[in-house]
């Protein structure tokens, strides 16, 4: 049976960085906890309030799940090597770290770690052609 190339290797012949592929390997591993199921059980524990805005939040597609541990936060512990893979996977999708919040809120936590991602992986680039 043929070798898996390593993430390294992964990266670098479709031309992301190393993060990037971390984090989009710790997004994709677990589509379960995007159900309806896992929406509206947060949205009891919540008691229907989104935590990033305090409005109150309905079931429906405006409503997504959230890390509270955001996956720039896990990336970035693989990538310094503070944690392994698994177990930055393992605290990423824990229960207790997961919450539901509306979409816009979401979306604008998001744009601020883009920011954030993209003076990290310039930071990055900088390091290793010194």
């Amino acid at each position: 049976m043929r070798a898996l190339p390593s993430i390294e290797d992964f990266a670098a012949k479709t031309g992301n960085s190393l993060r990037r592929v971390i984090k989009g390997a710790l997004l994709r591993l677990a589509p379960e906890f995007r159900t309806a199921k896992v929406r509206r059980e947060l949205l009891r524990k919540q008691n229907r309030l989104c935590p990033l805005c305090n409005e109150p939040l309905v079931d429906s597609s405006e409503t997504h799940v959230d890390h509270e541990w955001t996956t720039d936060e896990s990336a970035n512990a693989v990538f310094d090597g503070s944690m392994d893979l698994i177990t930055a996977y393992n605290r990423l999708w824990a229960p207790e770290n997961l919450q539901a919040v509306h979409a816009a809120c979401n979306f604008g936590r998001n744009k601020k770690e883009a920011v954030s991602e993209s003076a990290i992986e310039e930071r990055d680039a900088n390091l290793r052609t010194r």
